[in-house]
């Protein structure tokens, strides 16, 4: 960025900002210096990996849900295809059912293009799944076919598959 001579001391200077957008990106250092006409100042540094997402995340926003009403079973292709509008990078994943499963637990795979993106599993008695942290996924492709498979729900004699399925990838 450039500045007029004199610049600095105005009032126009005491209310500058200047804003670089970097969408879905996660930021893991920075340097910054100044040039002016005595020349270049010192490069200060900054490490930001010491964070919970190992660095500063800029996400999106938004996030794609798919469901499925009622009793679960086994499938492939539970839900319609999602296709993505753009590339996205992913803050987190999960999965609830409205009524637990008992007997064992609801695994399911994420797919994108057909391929395992990241598998979820709500436990027998649990609600939730785990939350899968984006940072260790890689970003979801510009017009990549999003799917969800049920890979396996209780079914002996006594259990319940749980039901009301829902998948939530935030962005």
């Amino acid at each position: 960025m450039s500045f007029p001579k004199n610049f600095f001391g105005t009032a126009a200077s005491g209310s500058y900002a200047h804003s670089v957008e970097l969408p879905d990106v996660r930021v893991a250092a920075a340097d910054f210096y100044v040039t002016n006409s005595r020349g270049n100042s010192a490069v200060a540094q900054k490490s930001v990996t010491d964070t919970v997402d190992f660095g500063l995340r800029t996400l999106a926003g938004g996030q794609v849900s798919m469901q499925v009403e009622g009793p679960l079973a086994i499938q492939s292709s539970a839900t319609p295809a999602i296709i993505m509008d753009t590339a996205r990078s992913v803050r987190d994943i999960f999965a609830n059912v409205l009524t637990a499963p008992s007997g064992g637990s609801i695994d399911l795979h994420i797919t994108q293009n057909g391929v395992l993106y990241c598998a979820l599993s709500i436990p027998a008695g649990a609600t939730i799944s785990n939350v899968l942290n984006g940072t260790s996924v890689a970003p979801l492709q510009m017009q990549a076919q999003i799917g969800l498979d049920i890979v396996s729900t209780p079914q002996a004699a006594g259990t319940s598959p749980g039901a009301d399925l829902t998948v939530t990838i935030r962005l």
